[in-house]
């Protein structure tokens, strides 16, 4: 994909405001030219997803005007809090610079007007996501976009295919619907769980809480009441709860920053080796071992534990990291 013209960043919006590639990649090289205006301060990201916090979810990469006059984790070519680049190049603005970013696997090469300046190993971040440019509060334009998929982009599986429950199966009750993409469970007390089973796995969900509820995921369980119901990722958006979202429920507090209810968030949840790990909104929440008792493998439910209240899903996607034994 080439984008020829020049994409001008005002700064006037900051925050989350970022523009994106339509599509998602894993493997990847971007190819691209900037100019800052003075004083401004830019990131590209890699593996980024639409929902939650861009730097967090993806692989960032700054550039910045560098008038501090020395290297750090935030100067132009770093990995943005991960790694400084192996040069610091100096203060730049009002110029054309070329950049090329790449990342294979858990390695990030960053190139600015040729040269090499970092290649580091990026461990524990999203396996594909989009590309995109952020807002940061100051003025400045990329052209010349080129992006050059090396494979990879379908990792993940989807679970929920967002037109039917075909293949789901309910443990005990709860209303449940779908309707325009969406998952939503509500006034009750069951599971539904996906089709397929799992043993380590990275799973990713966009969930929406409706009036403070009371739900979760649960993992390596069985829609029969003889078996198994799994272990639960909490999702209740109250950060002062005794387990609020991203917590592994009855073991491990998640330490949730800020009430996510009525807006969509990001969970994702890695199982592997015995550790479970969630990020809410690409901030890492929560780490624990797998409950005691729970099965080596299982399948994927959505839970709804209150009644006048609503949980929502979309974009359930799984990544197996592990087959089942």
């Amino acid at each position: 994909m080439i984008s020829p013209d020049a994409l001008q960043c005002s700064g006037k919006e900051n925050s989350r405001n970022w523009v994106r590639s339509a599509g998602e990649y894993g493997d990847v090289r971007v190819r691209f030219e900037y100019r800052l205006a003075q004083w401004a301060e830019a990131v590209v990201v890699l593996r980024a997803h639409a929902v939650g916090r861009a730097t967090l979810t993806g692989i960032p990469v700054q550039l910045a005007h560098d008038f501090h006059g020395k290297t750090s984790r935030h100067v132009t070519g770093a990995i943005v809090g991960v790694r400084e680049p192996a040069r610091f190049l100096g203060a730049s603005f009002d110029a054309w610079h070329k950049a090329e970013i790449a990342i294979v696997g858990e390695r990030v090469t960053v190139r600015i007007d040729g040269e090499l300046v970092n290649d580091a190993v990026v461990p524990g971040r999203h396996a594909a996501g989009h590309v995109g440019f952020l807002d940061l509060g100051h003025g400045y334009a990329v052209r010349g976009i080129q992006i050059e998929d090396l494979g990879g982009a379908g990792v993940y599986s989807t679970l929920f295919n967002g037109r039917d429950l075909r293949g789901w199966e309910l443990r005990d009750a709860g209303t449940w619907r779908v309707a325009d993409g969406v998952l939503a469970g509500e006034n009750g007390h069951g599971i539904y769980y996906a089709p397929g089973e799992f043993s380590d796995f990275e799973l990713l969900a966009v969930v929406r809480s409706v009036g403070h509820v009371n739900a979760g995921l649960f993992l390596r369980g069985a829609p029969d009441k003889k078996l198994h119901r799994g272990f639960e990722v909490q999702i209740y958006s109250v950060p002062d709860g005794v387990y609020p979202t991203g917590s592994i429920y009855g073991q491990t507090r998640g330490d949730l920053t800020e009430d996510h209810d009525g807006r969509w968030a990001l969970l994702r949840v890695r199982v592997e080796r015995g550790t479970v790990t969630t990020w809410v909104d690409g901030r890492l929440t929560a780490q624990g071992p797998v409950p005691a008792g729970v099965p080596a493998t299982g399948r994927v439910g959505l839970q709804i534990h209150l009644e006048n209240a609503r949980i929502e899903c979309r974009e359930l996607r799984i990544r197996t990291l592990r087959a089942p034994q």
